[in-house]
């Protein structure tokens, strides 16, 4: 069943922790208190070396969940299954959605809005389609650097997470520390006021 629903976007330029917010969010079509929680959020070494500085326990807490995935490249936080046979995100709160501030969550969880919403089909919504694929060009090409630089080393999430963490963030600053001032050309937030036509139930695609 169709519904017109209104509805704000509000795009958050924020350097490299750059978010995108959608007031659907709160009241997902697909009515499973799940959202679009199927995902694995996965961390890569950016997102380390900003929780280093930000929030150095959650680095600890993401190792401790019950399924995680460690990888040379990256860490992979595994779904697990639901008490109705689903799978969902250890990181979604049934209560509240996604336990992480905004700044705190991996590049797709940030940046990732459902297709049926028709953010970039917005006048003037290009401009931000730009700057998110900058954004994410700039974000792949630092992490397979600093992944390829500490791998000659013997350096990666698999042989000494902490270590490689500690060495990211100081490549990073030494490297890459301007990488992102592009980003200030950008308003720090803009707002766009949308409707659309909304299937809800599982028509509703993530």
């Amino acid at each position: 069943m169709k519904q017109k629903r209104e509805f704000e976007v509000v795009f958050h330029n924020l350097g490299l922790r750059s978010w995108i917010e959608c007031t659907l969010c709160w009241n997902c079509p697909r009515e499973d208190d799940k959202g679009c929680c199927y995902y694995n959020p996965t961390f890569y070494p950016l997102d380390f070396v900003y929780l280093l500085d930000n929030n150095p326990r959650l680095i600890d807490a993401i190792f401790k969940l019950p399924r995680v995935t460690v990888l040379e490249k990256y860490v992979g936080v595994d779904r697990t299954e639901d008490k109705d046979g689903a799978m969902l995100c250890q990181l979604h709160s049934r209560q509240g959605g996604c336990q992480l501030a905004a700044d705190l969550r991996e590049s797709v969880c940030r940046i990732y809005i459902c297709p049926g919403c028709g953010i970039w089909e917005e006048a003037g919504a290009e401009a931000w389609k730009g700057f998110f694929d900058r954004l994410d060009a700039v974000e792949q090409e630092i992490n397979q650097h600093l992944s390829a630089i500490l791998g000659e080393k013997g350096l990666n999430f698999k042989t000494d997470p902490r270590g490689f963490i500690r060495e990211a963030a100081a490549l990073y600053r030494e490297k890459w520390q301007g990488a992102f001032d592009w980003c200030e050309e950008y308003p720090r937030e803009q707002r766009y006021q949308l409707s659309r036509e909304v299937d809800w139930g599982k028509d509703w695609k993530i």
